[in-house]
C-alpha cells in the first residue's frame, strides 16, 4: 500500500503499563451526493445491532460547487480526493474540517472510480465509451505510460483492497443487478465476474481497512434511507453495513464512496516495561609495600542509570590474605546515588616487610535495593 498506517494522537507515546496498549481505527466510509457540498461518515460494520449512523460535514469551499462522480481516500495524509468536472482540477479534503486544496490539474474532468495504490492515483471514467482506465503517478501526477487502457465493459467504480486486488463495478442502469468484476490493473482485463444477489445503485465502491468491499445505494430498499453495503466478492451476498440519512430527504443522491483501506486496524503500543538494574563489582589489586598502609579501591556499577538511590551490602571474606592482618575488615553498606551510575569501596591494606606470596580476599554483595547483582563477587589481589 502507499501507506500502511496513520498517525494516530498518543501513538507515539509510551505507556507505563504492564498490560498492551492499542488504538483501533474503525472501518470507515466517506460518501458524497450529487446535490450537496458535504461528506458523510460512516463506520461501517454490517454485523453492527443498531447499524450505525453517519455524521455529516461540510466541505469548506467557499461557495464553489464540485460536481464528481468518484472519490479517493489516500492512508498517507488521511484525506479525501476528488476531480471536480468543471476545471479538471484534483482536489483533497481534510476529512477534519472540510478544508479544500487543488493539488494538481488532470488530463480529464471525470472520474467514475478512483483508488490510490503503491503511488499510483488510478481513475475509471464511465462516460466515454468503451470506459476507461487512468493511472497517475502521485509524485509528480503525470500519467503513467499506457495509461488509459480501454476497459471492454462500463464500469462506473473502482476498489483495491489491501493485497492490490482490484474491482470494478457497472451499476443498476447498464444490468438488473449489478456486476462485480476482477481488474487487472495493468493490462485493464476484466474478469471473474460476480453478479450481486441484490439490486443496489452502485456506483461508488470501495474496500475498507477490514479488507471488506463498500458500496453505496439510494434507491432499491423499502426504506427509501441512505444506506452502504458490504459485498462478499465470491458470492455478491450484498448486507447492509451502515445508514446515511434515515429520512430520505437530506439529498437526492449518493454518488461516491470511499473507505479507508490501508490504514491500520490496529496500532499496537507493546507496553513498557521498566527494566530493574544489575550491580556488579570489579576486581582490583595494589603492591602491598613494606610499611603503613594503602588503600585498595574497588568500583561498583551499575548498567544504567536510575531514579531511585540502590543500596546493597557489602563483606569482606577471607582468602590467603587475613583480616586484622593483612587487611582491615570494612563490611558495610554502599549507596548509589539517583543518577549516578557508579561508587567505591575502599579497603585498607596493612604493609609490612614478610616475604611472602600475593595474597587475595574476596569483596561479596549482597541485600540490593532497587537493583539485582549480576557480579557479587570481588577478587582483591595483595601483590609483594
Amino acid at each position: 500500500m502507499e501507506f500502511v498506517g496513520r498517525v494516530i494522537q498518543g501513538v507515539f507515546v509510551l505507556m507505563l503499563s504492564l498490560s498492551t496498549s492499542m488504538y483501533a481505527i474503525d472501518a470507515t466510509c466517506y460518501a458524497t451526493s450529487d446535490d450537496k457540498q458535504e461528506i458523510y461518515t460512516l463506520k461501517v460494520d454490517s454485523s453492527a445491532n443498531p447499524l450505525h449512523t453517519a455524521t455529516t460535514l461540510d466541505i469548506q469551499s467557499g461557495g464553489q460547487i464540485f460536481n464528481t462522480e468518484g472519490v479517493a481516500y489516500r492512508p498517507s495524509d488521511g484525506k479525501m480526493y476528488m476531480i471536480n468536472k468543471s476545471d479538471s482540477g484534483l482536489y483533497a479534503i481534510d476529512l477534519t474540517t472540510g478544508a479544500i486544496n487543488l493539488e494538481t490539474t488532470l488530463p480529464i474532468n471525470k472520474s467514475s472510480g478512483m483508488e490510490f495504490y503503491n503511488g499510483v492515483l488510478y481513475v475509471t471514467r464511465d462516460d466515454v465509451a468503451p470506459s476507461q482506465l487512468y493511472a497517475f503517478d502521485t509524485t509528480t501526477w503525470a500519467s503513467l505510460a499506457g495509461y488509459p487502457k480501454t476497459l471492454s465493459e462500463s464500469i462506473s467504480g473502482l476498489a483495491i483492497n489491501s493485497n492490490g486486488d482490484a474491482y470494478a463495478m457497472d451499476d443498476y442502469f447498464s444490468n438488473p443487478l449489478p456486476v462485480l468484476w476482477q481488474l487487472d490493473l495493468a493490462t485493464g482485463t476484466l474478469s471473474n465476474s460476480v453478479v450481486l444477489q441484490t439490486k443496489i445503485d452502485a456506483e461508488g465502491l470501495s474496500f475498507a481497512n477490514d479488507d471488506k468491499l463498500y458500496t453505496e445505494d439510494e434507491l432499491y430498499n423499502p426504506n427509501k434511507n441512505r444506506q452502504l453495503y458490504e459485498i462478499d466478492t465470491l458470492t455478491g451476498a450484498v448486507m447492509v453495513a451502515g445508514i446515511i440519512d434515515n429520512n430520505g430527504t437530506k439529498f437526492n443522491d449518493i454518488e461516491a464512496v470511499a473507505c479507508n483501506v490501508g490504514e491500520a486496524t490496529n496500532i499496537i503500543i507493546p507496553p513498557v516495561i521498566p527494566t530493574t538494574p544489575t550491580v556488579s563489582i570489579g576486581d582490583a589489586e595494589l603492591v602491598e609495600g613494606n610499611s603503613s598502609t594503602q588503600t585498595l579501591r574497588f568500583t561498583v556499577e551499575l548498567n544504567q542509570t536510575t531514579t531511585s538511590d540502590v543500596t546493597v551490602d557489602y563483606a569482606l571474606v577471607d582468602g590467603t590474605a587475613l583480616q586484622g592482618e593483612d587487611y582491615v575488615d570494612a563490611s558495610d553498606t554502599v549507596t548509589i546515588l539517583a543518577g549516578s551510575s557508579s561508587t567505591t569501596i575502599d579497603v585498607v591494606i596493612n604493609g609490612d616487610t614478610t616475604i611472602e606470596a600475593t595474597e587475595s580476599f574476596n569483596v561479596v554483595l549482597s541485600n540490593p535495593t532497587n537493583a539485582t547483582i549480576l557480579d557479587g563477587t570481588a577478587i582483591g589481589l595483595i601483590i609483594n
